[in-house]
């Protein structure tokens, strides 16, 4: 298979073309690189470093009983996260019942016991962490997928469409918008995600005699708004911190993505007849898109129950890339000053606000995961 560059538009190119802003390389081995800015590699190693950090907070001055407990439970287990990942993960078959009696009938008579309770519960809050990272890599690939199909040959079941502008139902539309809606979805996952490690953060539990429950088990974006006026619900980030992060308020890519999702995951689908369209002139393909619901700062435009009209002719496949980078950008500066709440905190800073520092985050991933972080 040789080199193809994936556009934007659909068609596919032997070269890149300089008068697209963006591309996607897929190459001969079957992988892709691009020039659409989503920061893996960055918000990869600010989760690591930032998980570090929160380790510290929990075994401040005990870093040696957590270097013991991973080695009791993880180096003595062949590396096994049979204990670790129990309730989080699939590496680990430890049923509900078998975890909770280890915990209230074995771990309850250790006199380590509060110090295996932090233990476990530091790895829900490292949980979170992981699953930014992994949501992050599922839409850059996706994406990389979804103009991968989008810019196939054929993508009407075979059949060629008319002269103009015309579409055809195919099961390749609807993979194709299925790719797209998932990306949608993830993408908002990742501001919910955020949300739980920033709540989650800022009301660790102060003991542990007993084994704690996730204040943000049931938290979402939504709870974080700077309007939110429940005081145990409020995220205590001043206007100043959250500008630039997804919890600035009232941020138009966020809003539209929530917007974007919420029809998804209520409807079904963002177009019921998963509507692809291809432009040809004299036989020759000049353009594919798919149309984007028309909407303002964020909002989609609705009359009463109708919510998805067409009359502004914006393409989402052109803009994706954009609204991407946005949220990109976005997460890696809310990582960014959860790090700097975290090193205030540490070093007990009195009166250092978040964006009054500047910390250098050191690349802490494993060698092989700072040359591919994907």
């Amino acid at each position: 298979m040789r080199q193809q560059i994936l556009n934007l538009d659909g068609i596919s190119t032997k070269k890149i073309d300089t008068k697209h802003k963006y591309h996607i390389v897929k190459k001969s081995d079957g992988s892709y690189s691009s020039n659409i800015k989503l920061m893996m590699g960055r918000i990869d190693n600010a989760c690591v470093f930032y998980a570090d950090r929160i380790i510290n907070t929990l075994f401040e001055n005990e870093l040696e009983i957590y270097d013991q407990l991973n080695v009791e439970y993880y180096e003595k287990l062949d590396k096994s996260k049979y204990f670790i990942y129990a309730g989080l993960s699939g590496e680990s078959l430890l049923s509900r019942d078998e975890f909770k009696n280890y915990l209230e009938e074995t771990v309850v008579k250790s006199e380590m016991k509060k110090s295996i309770y932090k233990y476990f519960y530091s790895f829900e809050v490292l949980y979170l962490t992981k699953n930014i990272q992994n949501l992050c890599r599922q839409i850059q690939d996706n994406l990389y997928f979804f103009y991968d199909q989008f810019n196939s040959e054929n993508i009407f079941e075979g059949r060629k469409t008319k002269e103009g502008l015309t579409t055809i139902y195919s099961r390749e539309g609807i993979i194709i918008s299925s790719l797209l809606e998932s990306i949608i979805i993830k993408t908002s996952s990742v501001l919910d995600y955020l949300s739980k490690l920033a709540f989650e953060a800022e009301n660790l539990p102060p003991k542990f005699d007993e084994y704690p429950k996730r204040k943000s088990l049931d938290y979402s974006h939504g709870d974080s708004l700077i309007g939110q006026n429940k005081d145990d619900k409020k995220l205590k980030w001043s206007t100043d911190e959250r500008e630039g992060t997804v919890f600035e308020d009232k941020h138009s890519d966020v809003l539209l993505i929530k917007k974007l999702r919420n029809h998804i995951v209520h409807n079904g689908f963002l177009d019921m007849e998963a509507s692809i369209y291809e432009n040809k002139e004299k036989g020759k393909l000049k353009e594919r898109f798919i149309l984007m619901p028309d909407y303002s700062e964020g909002q989609l435009d609705k009359y009463k129950g109708r919510t998805l009209f067409y009359s502004k002719d914006v393409k989402i496949n052109q803009i994706l890339p954009e609204i991407l980078e946005s949220i990109m950008q976005l997460t890696f500066r809310t990582i960014e000053i959860l790090v700097n709440k975290e090193i205030i905190k540490n070093h007990e800073f009195i009166g250092i606000k978040a964006t009054e520092i500047n910390v250098d985050i050191p690349d802490l991933r494993p060698n092989e995961l700072r040359k591919n972080p994907l």
